[in-house]
């Protein structure tokens, strides 16, 4: 089993078929938390107005239910650049519903065309995250 205090790259799905893919570098177990936390507080964004989660965003503006226990680990890092690039391939490669951006952290352009195969090669595994 995948262990929750890794980092990394995570997915998720909600009951219309919208992907999430998200990254941290803290244990994926403490930002899965943060998400479901903002859902349940209605806290969906910061005092300026800036999303904090999108998922927890995307089910208020919709009504649409966010599976907080179906958390997927797409890929585990050692370091902040691998996590970065990780995000980006995703995001451009699987083009998640939830996701706020069309692209994820910078990464040179010439990268998107390898984007889809590059993420044909993450594999969901189950993240033992189902605390809630």
């Amino acid at each position: 089993a995948v262990v929750s205090t890794q980092s990394g790259h995570y997915g998720r799905g909600s009951d219309c078929d919208g992907g999430y893919d998200g990254q941290t570098y803290r244990p994926i177990i403490d930002r899965v938390t943060e998400h479901e936390r903002a859902h349940r507080l209605d806290k969906s964004q910061d005092r300026f107005g800036n999303i904090t989660s999108a998922p927890a965003a995307h089910s208020h503006d919709t009504g649409h239910s966010i599976d907080w226990n179906g958390t997927s680990i797409l890929c585990t890092v050692k370091n902040r650049s691998q996590l970065d690039f990780a995000e980006h391939m995703a995001i451009v490669g699987r083009k998640p519903s939830m996701n706020r951006t069309l692209v994820g952290p910078k990464v040179n352009w010439i990268w998107d065309t390898l984007a889809p195969k590059i993420c044909a090669t993450f594999k969901k595994k189950s993240s033992d995250i189902s605390k809630f």
